[in-house]
Parts: C-alpha cells; sequence; structure tokens
C-alpha cells in the first residue's frame, strides 16, 4: 500500500506499465523460484525498474514498472536505472556511458547530473 500514490503518480504522468504474470501457486500466495509472497506482498524485479505483486493463492501476479522516466522530468536521455526501488528508478534520469572491463568507464548506466 506505500506505493499505491507513487503508482497511481508513475501511471498517470509515465510510461508505466501493468501486465498479468502467472507465477507458481504458494502455500499462501505467490511463489518465484524460492521466494515466497503472500497475497498483496510486492517484490522488486531485479531486472527491470518494477515490482511483481501477488494478487491470491493461485499464483496471479501484477507487474507494475516503467519503461522510461516521465518526460515532464525533463531528463537529458531515456534510460532506467535498475539497481535503484521501484518507483523511485521511475523518476531518476539517467544516461548511458561505456566502461571497458578493467573499468574504465566506456559504457553502463549513470545518473543524470
Amino acid at each position: 500500500m506505500k506505493y499505491l500514490l507513487l503508482l497511481i503518480a508513475c501511471l498517470a504522468y509515465s510510461s508505466a506499465l501493468v501486465h498479468f504474470k502467472q507465477l507458481e501457486k504458494g502455500a499462501n500466495g505467490c511463489k518465484m523460484g524460492k521466494l515466497e509472497m503472500k497475497v498483496s506482498d510486492t517484490v522488486q524485479d531485479p531486472e527491470v525498474c518494477g515490482v511483481y505483486q501477488c494478487m491470491n493463492t493461485k499464483g496471479e501476479a501484477l507487474i507494475y514498472y516503467c519503461q522510461i522516466p516521465p518526460h515532464f522530468i525533463g531528463c537529458y536521455k531515456w534510460a532506467v536505472l535498475t539497481f535503484l526501488d521501484f518507483p523511485e528508478c521511475c523518476w531518476t534520469c539517467a544516461m548511458y556511458v561505456w566502461c571497458d572491463k578493467d573499468g574504465k568507464r566506456i559504457w553502463g548506466y549513470t545518473a543524470n547530473p
């Protein structure tokens, strides 16, 4: 519930998306691999700027995520930082940076100054 207002803002003002996802049935909700979620619990998705929310004991879930920050923020580049928590990652400007294998920055993500 703590994400409700921010989620509504993301849905209304950015490129936020909501999708249905069938997960495994858990003892009290949903199961993602070894992770058990109770009904209405949310879990951060490590691959995208988003969260999974378990809807019932049948393993049905919703995925809330955003693809890019909203246009009114005025970001120079349109990328998201997947290591930030949802929905903060929806509201943070980011840009690509290149890095080599020795750690010299030539590719990757960074927040805009």
